[in-house]
């Protein structure tokens, strides 16, 4: 047996708490019978005994979280899916399918909305959840960006088709350019340390949060992500 979810405790000692106990097929929910419980009467003779039930939340935040957009017009269960088993298992959060989403921790969740699911429900913009991906908001109308890279809660960057580099300080309600410069592609492990694919499909860095970039890899490069500052695929 493993322990799952924190310990439960009976009210009060003595309470016989767990004397039986009966536990649904899904193993999610389990009721406690405590036979000599005393109410609130506070008689501690009353021993009239009661029954709690409990439910375990397999959608908890743990070390494997993560966050994945399934299914499409046709699909019934299309929507924002989270796991917090390494992608063993998956639950339903949210109705919409998002076209990319990146996490800046395990309650602050950035969502490209390109309209590509085909849901009518489908528009340009970039949306943000606070709640671990269970509710969101439109917080910025977004036609000609891509590759959101969000170091922080509130600081991320974008490739703009028509300003270049951009970034936010605010949690993605403005963007300013800090680079006038094209990527294909990019990402920011760090506020200050970045990587993009240039023009020439060359690899080049920047340490001071995309102001200046520097070519620090000849071979051809398509995509990247980096899961800290070194360490990159």
């Amino acid at each position: 047996w493993n322990q799952i979810g924190s310990d439960i405790d009976g009210e009060a000692a003595g309470d016989g708490s767990g004397y039986d106990i009966a536990l649904n097929n899904n193993g999610n929910r389990v009721a406690i019978g405590a036979y000599q419980n005393d109410g609130n009467t506070g008689n501690l003779n009353d021993n009239r005994g009661h029954t709690r039930v409990f439910e375990y939340n397999f959608c908890v935040e743990t070390e494997l979280i993560g966050f994945a957009s399934l299914g499409g017009p046709l699909n019934n269960n299309t929507g924002m899916y989270k796991t917090d088993d390494g992608g063993q298992s998956w639950c339903k959060v949210y109705d919409i399918q998002f076209s990319d989403i990146y996490m800046a921790s395990e309650s602050i969740i950035y969502a490209f909305d390109g309209g590509a699911s085909g849901s009518e429900k489908s528009e340009h913009g970039l949306f943000k959840s606070i709640d671990s991906g269970s509710s969101w908001n439109k917080i910025y109308s977004a036609y000609y960006q891509h590759d959101y890279s969000f170091p922080t809660e509130n600081i991320g960057y974008c490739i703009d088709y028509t300003k270049g580099m951009v970034k936010t300080i605010d949690g993605g309600i403005s963007w300013n350019v800090v680079n006038e410069k094209y990527f294909y592609n990019s990402y920011f492990p760090s506020e200050s340390v970045g990587y993009g694919i240039g023009e020439n499909s060359k690899l080049h860095k920047t340490t001071d949060g995309g102001i200046t970039w520097n070519e620090i890899n000849s071979k051809n490069f398509s995509s990247l992500t980096f899961v800290s500052e070194d360490i990159g695929y």
